[in-house]
Parts: structure tokens; sequence; C-alpha cells
């Protein structure tokens, strides 16, 4: 993609303080759906970018590159864009997080890229920049659950089931207890992938006992039974969700 064409997502008008309500707003109407990564995502970077209270120059300037370029990357979750204009993005995001990998704006750009490289089924290149996140002592604590289950996702994408559930336990030990919750079924399920179905069980039974509500509890029952297991008085489930693309 010419680089005209990011120059110019680059030079947009600042109107992402405008995005923090818009970004709220969606994930909460989308915290049931599959994309609870995406979601949660983009509710941290509309708020923590959208209050412009960096104290530097340059944590200002790179807030400043981001704001437009993350207007165009809430049109990705919702589905709105992609050929062209998803690689202009995708290379603008790029730019930031490398031009700027020392500031919160860089970093953010660098959750965004990763989770959007994750969508497009590019797991390996997106485990590489979650677990850089991840090893990143500057990333702002409410991002780094978000890394670390990224990289879980992208490492169970590729197969590597032992390795996923050791990140997705580190997730749930970095996430509050609403993530953690999500994180731990996540955990189940690369632990039964990986043979440790008895370990698999133990999470789906505790999670039972913490009496979520009905969807949820349809979800870990029909996990639950594709592992032989059966639940007194259970209601009837559903196929248990697999991971999907966080876009």
């Amino acid at each position: 993609m010419a680089k005209d064409d990011i120059k110019q997502i680059l030079k947009e008008p600042d109107e992402f303080i405008t995005f923090t309500d818009k970004a709220v707003k969606w994930a909460r109407a989308n915290a049931k759906a599959l994309f609870i990564g995406a979601a949660a995502a983009v509710l941290l970077i509309g708020a923590g970018v959208g209050l412009r209270s960096y104290a530097s120059h340059r944590d200002a300037q790179a807030m400043d590159k981001l704001g437009p370029v993350m207007l165009v990357y809430e049109k990705y979750l919702g589905g709105q864009i992609d050929g062209p204009a998803l690689q202009t993005m995708r290379e603008a995001l790029g730019m930031i997080a490398d031009e700027y990998s020392a500031t919160p704006a860089g970093r953010q750009a660098r959750l965004a890229l990763a989770q959007t490289l994750y969508g497009q089924g590019e797991y390996d290149q997106a485990a590489q920049e979650f677990a850089a996140l991840g090893q990143d002592s500057s990333l702002e604590a409410e991002l780094l659950p978000l890394a670390l289950h990224g990289l879980a996702q992208s490492q169970e994408a590729l197969g590597k089931y032992d390795e996923a559930q050791k990140s997705y336990q580190r997730a749930i030990q970095a996430a509050g207890p609403d993530l953690a919750a999500l994180y731990a079924l996540d955990r189940a399920r690369a632990l039964a992938a990986a043979g440790d179905q008895a370990g698999a069980i133990a999470i789906y039974e505790k999670a039972l006992q913490g009496g979520p509500d009905d969807q949820s509890r349809q979800t870990i029952v029909a996990a639950l039974a594709r592992l032989g297991h059966t639940v007194a008085d259970a209601r009837p489930a559903a196929d248990p969700a697999q991971p999907q693309p966080a876009k």
C-alpha cells in the first residue's frame, strides 16, 4: 500500500477523543460476543488514549497519530473494512508501534496490530507481537492480560496447546475477576486439547459452582459432555464456543 495513503491517515484531524464514548458503548454491547478479547481491547484503548493526559510531547505526538488510525480500527472490528483499507491500517499501526514503541500509544498500536494479525489468521506473527508486549516491563497493567490472552489464543490456533494453557494461566493471574472467569474456560479448553482432561473438568466444575449465567452454563455443560462428564440436572447444552478471530 502506498505510503501516501498511510500518511493521509496519520494526518487526519484528531477526533479520537470522540472515540472513547463509542468504544465504551461498543464494548458493552458486545460483552457477550465471541470477540470478547477485541471488545475489551477497544474499551481500554478508547478509555486510555482518549483522556489525552500524557506528560511528554512525544507521548502526545504518538497519541495524535494513533487517534485517526484507531477510528479505522473501530470500523475493522465492526467488519466494515477489508482489502486495501485494511492493509493501510495495518501498516499505519506498525509504523506507530515501531516509531513510538516506548510510549503508551505505541504499545496500544502494537496490541491493535497483534489483534488484527490474529483476526486475519496470521497466528505465528500475532503470537510474536503479543509475546513482545507481554515481555515489555512498561506495558500498562490494564493491557497485560489482553496481551497474554492474545498470545494464548494464537498458540492455541497453532496447535501449541500446552504453551497455550500456560499463557492462559498467566492471563488469568493478570486479569480482573470478570475476565479471569472467561479466560479460565479458555484454559480448560486448551488443557483438554493438550490431553489433561482431568484438569479441564476441574476448571469447568469450579466454574459451574460459581453460578454462571444460562448461556455460560450451557457452554460449560456442553464442554463437559464432550469430555464424557455429565452434570446432574443439566439444562440443554449448546456447543462450546471455539476461539474466534479477534477482529
